[in-house]
């Protein structure tokens, strides 16, 4: 008895992972192959992505590009008769992980800066942090494509990555993409005549393996910085 085709596959979730979207699906007992497809805002038809084995519930949109809406529906077969599928499908709006370029110190001012590149279709961008081996904290909600953090200490070690997101959708936080910093305090100097020359004496900063010193010469009221001395 033919009951599959008046079967439908039934969609269980689509949602967003760092290499693209989820679909996941109940298996069919007696499914040989499930076929996915895959239908983009705007597109009236359904567009054929891949064709799994017997033992899939799931699969990842790689092809999927940030910033649109789709809409994804399985089909299954038994090698002579194939199912129903859900004509409106799971819809899903697709938002890529920020890709980190670069994470730190700005010793001027103490800051951990961290930088990313913009994400198609994002609104704006969550920043999470661990210190040391602790959890995650979200510590900022920005629309720019860096954040200063301010609230770093001296040699201590932070870990960093962002999300992108768009009214309740947010990528996934891609845990191996982390990059680490630590970020040392920036020394005070004083200066003091001396028999010899001028004394320069800083408090010693934790963590700190060498201090590079440096000197500003003045002319016609422009400082200009150079290094002096590494010890």
């Amino acid at each position: 008895i033919d009951r599959l085709s008046k079967r439908e596959v039934k969609l269980v979730s689509n949602v967003n992972t760092a290499t693209g979207p989820r679909i996941t699906w109940e298996a069919v007992p007696t499914a040989k192959t499930y076929n996915v497809y895959r239908r983009a805002a705007g597109e009236k038809t359904w567009t054929y992505l891949k064709t799994l084995g017997e033992t899939a519930t799931t699969y990842v949109d790689t092809t999927a590009k940030s910033g649109i809406y789709y809409a994804y529906t399985v089909k299954c077969s038994d090698g002579k008769n194939v199912s129903l599928y859900n004509k409106k499908g799971l819809l899903t709006y697709y938002l890529a992980q920020p890709n980190i370029k670069s994470v730190a110190g700005v010793y001027s001012t103490g800051d951990a800066q961290i930088k990313w590149d913009a994400v198609s279709g994002a609104k704006g961008y969550y920043v999470y942090r661990k210190t040391g081996n602790s959890g995650w904290e979200k510590i900022a909600t920005v629309n720019a494509t860096a954040y200063a953090d301010k609230s770093v200490k001296s040699n201590t070690k932070y870990t960093y990555t962002v999300k992108s997101y768009k009214g309740k959708v947010a990528s996934e936080c891609k845990k191996s993409s982390d990059f680490t910093g630590i970020i040392l305090a920036t020394p005070t100097p004083k200066v003091k005549n001396s028999v010899s020359g001028l004394k320069v004496s800083w408090k010693a900063i934790n963590g700190a393996e060498k201090y590079k010193i440096y000197r500003a010469s003045y002319n016609e009221g422009t400082k200009k910085w150079s290094s002096f001395q590494e010890i």
